[in-house]
């Protein structure tokens, strides 16, 4: 038996344990990563409604990005290898990868160990899933490229992307990546067109990163309280009023009760830097919110009408429930 044949068989016996299907939400995978929790990253059917981001907010707060995980879902069911099922509750969202941690009982089940090292380019790697809590699938592959940061909600950056050859079954999304010694690497995310998948990187804290997910102690993202459009949408509202076009984004509405309330932010307002930075996209603001100094003071190059000024925002200030 050579060393491949080995580490699917030992993945198997193993991890594999730990790696479930979602039977009511889409065909998707997930994997225990600690006692009574673990990671998911189903696709439902069907639309999607709003969601706000990470505990109800983006960066920016008013009318978030959408996310996998929506306050409606109710009786998910984890099928675990063998055909045990067991009820899931999605207990929120892990704002360091966007994956959804679910609540259930693991009874009997170890969950899958963190690794510890870096992915690099050649390491053999296995890819689980359940698609469907009809079966495990266990399939070897190869890091194809030097993990890449991936964009997270609102523009945010994110965690690292892992790309690898390992291929995998429509319904194995949400299934873990395990380096030859059996530990977790990431979870898988997409498959793009050319045939490689993409997982997200979970890192070696994830099991403590999900109990505070569970219980509520994530610290929540700074956020302006704002809904914005993009600079392509500015340049064509502000030419429709007859002001001149600005690189920027555009503010469509403000919360009430938000640091960009309390700063005197308006509809209207094109933001065209932010800490000193040009802001040219929504991804460019969302970074410079993330780079803020520990006292949440943010300053922004505002252009209302033809007038430029600069606004001081507080975004330590409590941010809207």
């Amino acid at each position: 038996m050579n060393d491949t044949h080995e580490r699917i068989r030992r993945a198997a016996d193993t991890a594999g344990s730990a790696v479930f299907g979602l039977g009511r939400w889409g065909r998707g995978s997930g994997v225990v990563v600690a006692p009574g929790l673990a990671l998911a990253a189903p696709h439902r059917r069907g639309p999607r409604p709003h969601h706000h981001g990470p505990h109800g907010h983006g960066p920016f707060g008013h009318r978030g990005p959408r996310g996998p995980h929506h306050d409606d879902e109710r009786g998910l069911i984890a099928v675990f290898p063998g055909g045990t099922a067991v009820e899931a509750e999605a207990a929120g969202i892990d704002p360091a990868t966007g994956l959804t941690v679910l609540r259930l009982d693991t009874s009997g089940i170890t969950p899958v160990t963190a690794a510890t090292g870096e992915p690099r380019i050649g390491d053999p790697v296995l890819a689980l899933g359940n698609p469907g809590g009809r079966g495990l699938r266990v399939t070897p592959g190869y890091i194809a490229s030097e993990p890449r940061p991936l964009e997270g909600p609102g523009g945010r950056p994110g965690a690292a992307g892992i790309e690898h050859t390992a291929p995998l079954p429509r319904g194995a999304s949400g299934g873990p990546l395990l380096d030859a010694g059996g530990a977790l690497l990431g979870v898988n995310l997409i498959r793009p067109g050319w045939g490689l998948i993409l997982a997200v990187a979970t890192g070696a804290d994830i099991a403590a990163r999900a109990a505070a997910v569970a219980t509520g102690d994530v610290p929540r993202p700074r956020t302006l309280g704002v809904a914005l459009a993009p600079s392509h949408v500015a340049r064509r509202l502000r030419r429709a009023v007859g002001l001149p076009e600005a690189d920027g984004v555009l503010v469509r509405a403000v919360d009430d009760g938000s640091p960009a309330q309390a700063a005197g932010l308006g509809d209207g307002d094109l933001i065209t830097a932010a800490g000193g930075a040009p802001v040219t996209d929504i991804p460019a603001l969302a970074r410079a919110i993330d780079a803020t100094p520990a006292d949440g003071r943010l300053v922004l190059s505002v252009l209302r009408g033809t007038e430029l000024r600069e606004v001081v925002v507080d975004l330590a200030a409590t941010p809207v429930a």
